[in-house]
């Protein structure tokens, strides 16, 4: 089952059974990000290109950003969660 998808990967997040699945991170901080377009600067592009995010792109918004990933990270894992107590 699908459970997170946008443009770019339809298949973000699924489940199979009792297992989940991701391929992307939505245990993000805002230090995890600084650090990464740090460290990966090389490979940002200097305009958003399809999927890739330039760091001005990234940094956007990032604490609201941020707020709404934690609320998704919440659900996904409550919801992960409950299908482990069956």
């Amino acid at each position: 089952m699908r459970l997170l998808t946008n443009a770019f990967n339809p298949n973000q997040a699924f489940s199979l059974g009792k297992h989940i699945g991701f391929q992307c991170h939505i245990e993000m901080t805002r230090e995890m990000i600084e650090t990464w377009c740090r460290t990966g600067a090389d490979e940002l592009p200097a305009q958003p290109a399809g999927a890739k995010q330039s760091r001005s792109e990234i940094m956007r918004d990032v604490d609201a950003r941020l707020s709404e990933l934690s609320r998704v990270a919440d659900d996904v894992y409550a919801h992960w969660a409950q299908g482990l107590a069956h």
